[in-house]
C-alpha cells in the first residue's frame, strides 16, 4: 500500500529525473523505487507471487502510459521489471572515465552521482557481477532521493564501496539508545594548557564529517532517542 510519503517521493523523483530519463522512464523508475522493488520484503508474499504481481503492475502502468506495443519504447519499458540485468541498461561506467562528459561523475547508466574530492579506489565489490550490479543500480537510483532501504540487504557495505569508487569518504555513525547530541555535534572538553586545565570545544563525529564534506551514513537510526532525531 502506498503512503502519502511514498507518493511525495514518487513525484519528487519524477521532477528530478523526468528531463534526463524521459517522462515514461522516470514514472516507471519511480514506481519501482517506492513500491515494486520491495513487494516481497516484509509482506509475507513469496518471491514468485511478488514477481507476478510486479509484472501485472508494470503492464497496468504501460497501459496507462498508452505506449504502443509496436513502439521501440514499449520494448524497453516492458523490461523495466528486470532492470539491471540483461541487455537493458547494459552501458555502465564503474571505471574512472576519461570522457570529459563524465570525468566528474560516477555511476551506472542512467544514474550518476558527483565524484568526491578523495581519490577513487577499486576493490571490495565487482560491480559487473549481475547481483551486485542490480543492487548498485537501485542504490544509485535511490540516491537521486534520500530514501533508506530494507534491513539486512547489504546497503551499508554497498554504499561504502560506492563511496570508495566515487571518491567520497564514508563516515559511518552507529546510533543507539545512549547516543546524544554531544556525541554527534561536540562539546567542551577539558584540555591541558600552559595556564593549567581549561575547557576547549571539540567537534563531534557528525559535525567533523560535515565540515570535511564526507558522506555520512547514520546506521540504526531507529534506535536513536527522539531528542536526537528532532
Amino acid at each position: 500500500m502506498l503512503t502519502v510519503r511514498d507518493l511525495i517521493s514518487w513525484v519528487a523523483f519524477f521532477d528530478i529525473t523526468g528531463e534526463s530519463l524521459g517522462p515514461e522512464h522516470a514514472l516507471l523508475h519511480g514506481a519501482f523505487l517506492v513500491l515494486l522493488d520491495g513487494l516481497s520484503l516484509g509482506t509475507g508474499i513469496s518471491k514468485t507471487d511478488a514477481g507476478e504481481l510486479r509484472e501485472r503492475c508494470l503492464s497496468f502502468l504501460l497501459q496507462k502510459l498508452r505506449v504502443d506495443e509496436s513502439n521501440l519504447l514499449y520494448s524497453k519499458l516492458s523490461r523495466m521489471g528486470n532492470y539491471g540485468w540483461g541487455e537493458y541498461g547494459a552501458n555502465m561506467d564503474v571505471s574512472h572515465s576519461d570522457d570529459k562528459k563524465h570525468d566528474d561523475l560516477f555511476g551506472i547508466d542512467p544514474f550518476y552521482i558527483k565524484k568526491g574530492f578523495s581519490s577513487c579506489e577499486e576493490g571490495g565489490f565487482e560491480f559487473k557481477a549481475p547481483t551486485t550490479r542490480k543492487n548498485a543500480l537501485r542504490v544509485l537510483r535511490a540516491m537521486q532521493l534520500p530514501k533508506p532501504g530494507s534491513p539486512g540487504v547489504g546497503k551499508t557495505s554497498l554504499i561504502t564501496a560506492l563511496g570508495k569508487y566515487s571518491g567520497h569518504r564514508v563516515v559511518r555513525i552507529n546510533l543507539s539508545e545512549q547516543t546524544d547530541m554531544m556525541d554527534l555535534l561536540g562539546s567542551d572538553l577539558p584540555v591541558e594548557s600552559d595556564e593549567g586545565m581549561k575547557f576547549s570545544w571539540s567537534d563531534g563525529i557528525l559535525l567533523q564529517a560535515l565540515k570535511e564534506g564526507c558522506w555520512v551514513l547514520l546506521d540504526e537510526l531507529n534506535l536513536a532517542p527522539q531528542s536526537v532525531l528532532e
